[in-house]
């Protein structure tokens, strides 16, 4: 009876260090994973905040949220253990490859769409100054349309600023 408890006693043991074992991997792996679900979501306000904005904080928070999605990424996939989770953490991460390389397209067009419509801009009061200063200047205003024409490009001037 005493060898038999003694086993009994000893096998108990083992799995109650196994099962901690287990649970703590378990609270590994699941914490990795809220951790993704975190910089996924955080990724994607960044680009938000970015489109709206242009602030470059919002550029830097997207690369860091993203940096971080991938090293909880590779802690998951390094603590679970299951095939199926192997497969998981492999799908989850050409997933949030493609959610990243659509994130990183937004920005990069809001930047170019910002640079040409500077440089419109930039075009548009270069021609309205030659205009100004170089042809309507010398433009007779009297004739029956003169008047009518100048305030109507002087309110469309303003309309524009």
């Amino acid at each position: 009876m005493l060898v038999i408890g003694g086993v009994v006693g000893a096998s108990v043991r083992e799995m109650e260090r196994n099962l901690e074992e287990l649970m703590a991997v378990d609270t590994l792996v699941s914490e990795a994973a809220y951790e993704m679900e975190i910089n996924m979501v955080g990724t994607g306000l960044g680009v938000l905040k970015y489109l709206e904005t242009g602030d470059p904080r919002y550029r830097e928070r997207f690369e860091n949220d993203a940096d971080d999605f991938e090293r909880f990424r590779s802690r998951y996939e390094s603590r679970v253990e299951s095939e199926e989770g192997q497969e998981l953490g492999t799908e989850i991460g050409l997933l949030y490859g493609e959610y990243r390389t659509s994130g990183e397209g937004l920005m990069d067009g809001k930047d170019n769409q910002d640079e040409l419509s500077s440089k419109v801009n930039g075009d548009r009061e270069e021609a309205d100054a030659i205009l100004d200063e170089a042809i309507q200047a010398n433009v007779h205003r009297a004739g029956p349309d003169g008047a009518r024409k100048a305030e109507q490009a002087a309110r469309t001037k303003a309309d524009s600023q």
